[in-house]
């Protein structure tokens, strides 16, 4: 099996989901006993976070420099464990030097959608995601609609993901995030741009969940298994 290296810690609980979907999935494919050949490069989310409103030349040099600590360590692929963060890749991938490929959710997951034939998407994610024009741009340049909730619907969602992301997760948010979402039955698709968000989702009938962070893994997983299957 080949290694995935993941660029990891943005957030550490997401981190944690990856690390679960993608042994889980080496569990499944090799056998009970079997897990993924991972390697971990967490960083502190903390100093990024702080940059996000109008900073991102300092973002892309702190990004820059962990993509290649990371790909200095030999990984077969990487995984940049975080939707906003591909904002940044999207800005330097052409000054890195790096021979391997790099499995883009956002890029994937506009390419899961025509494939299904999704023609209209609920997004949700960090409050900055569900203003940015970034995530929309891409499905919208691919002919898909993009719904996002109200304000007060956001603030409600940012809170929610912020517990997330510290490490704090309530019963009650799966019934919050259903109530928000029930509101947006037009829409045939919900797309999960936040890695914490997978946790409290559940899916409406007859609705497409588009997680990123699943496809993603399912993507660089089938990569991995390419020699070995």
């Amino acid at each position: 099996m080949k290694r995935i290296g993941l660029l990891g810690g943005t957030s550490w609980p997401s981190t944690i989901e990856y690390y679960k979907l993608l042994n889980e999935k080496a569990d499944c494919h090799l056998g009970c006993g079997h897990s993924a050949n991972i390697t971990l490069w967490s960083i502190d989310f903390f100093k990024i976070k702080q940059l996000f409103s109008d900073r991102w030349e300092e973002i892309n040099t702190i990004m820059e420099d962990e993509i290649l600590s990371l790909n200095h360590t030999n990984p077969d692929c990487i995984l940049i464990c975080n939707n906003t963060l591909h904002q940044s890749y999207d800005l330097i991938k052409n000054r890195l030097s790096i021979d391997v490929p790099v499995f883009h959710m956002v890029d994937l997951s506009v390419k899961k959608a025509i494939d299904l034939g999704v023609k209209k998407v609920l997004l949700l994610g960090s409050k900055f995601t569900m203003n940015n024009s970034y995530y929309p741009s891409k499905f919208i340049k691919a002919g898909i609609q993009v719904v996002t909730p109200t304000a007060k619907e956001k603030d409600r969602i940012q809170s929610i993901q912020t517990n997330l992301a510290g490490g704090k997760c309530s019963s009650l948010y799966k019934s919050e995030m259903n109530e928000i979402i029930t509101r947006y039955e037009s829409c045939d698709a919900l797309l999960l741009a936040c890695t914490e968000l997978s946790m409290v989702v559940t899916p409406l009938p007859n609705t497409i969940v588009l997680d990123p962070m699943a496809i993603q893994c399912d993507e660089a997983f089938k990569f991995s298994m390419i020699e070995t299957i």
